[in-house]
């Protein structure tokens, strides 16, 4: 369990640079973790996410990170309505 634990520690840390070097372009960021996230779930390096959100809360008064989370609101509906309809 520890090497896997420093691995997605590691991991957690370059996702959360990137996040941060890209936060002008927030709907590329948006873009890359939509399609990265069920990975980020499965891996739990998803949690490198809320420091990112939090801090730009807190400096900038705003997320560039809010799409993200409308479009994984999106995913679950579209997903639980899917499963209605089987």
């Amino acid at each position: 369990m520890i090497p896997i634990y420093n691995a997605g520690y590691i991991i957690s840390n370059y996702l959360a640079d990137f996040l941060r070097s890209m936060e002008a372009y927030g709907w590329l960021v948006s873009m890359v973790l939509g399609g990265w996230f069920p990975l980020l779930v499965m891996t739990g390096t998803h949690y490198a996410i809320v420091p990112v959100g939090i801090n730009n809360r807190m400096t900038m008064e705003y997320d560039s990170l809010n799409d993200l989370y409308f479009a994984i609101i999106g995913s679950a509906i579209a997903f639980a309505v899917f499963l209605c309809a089987v």
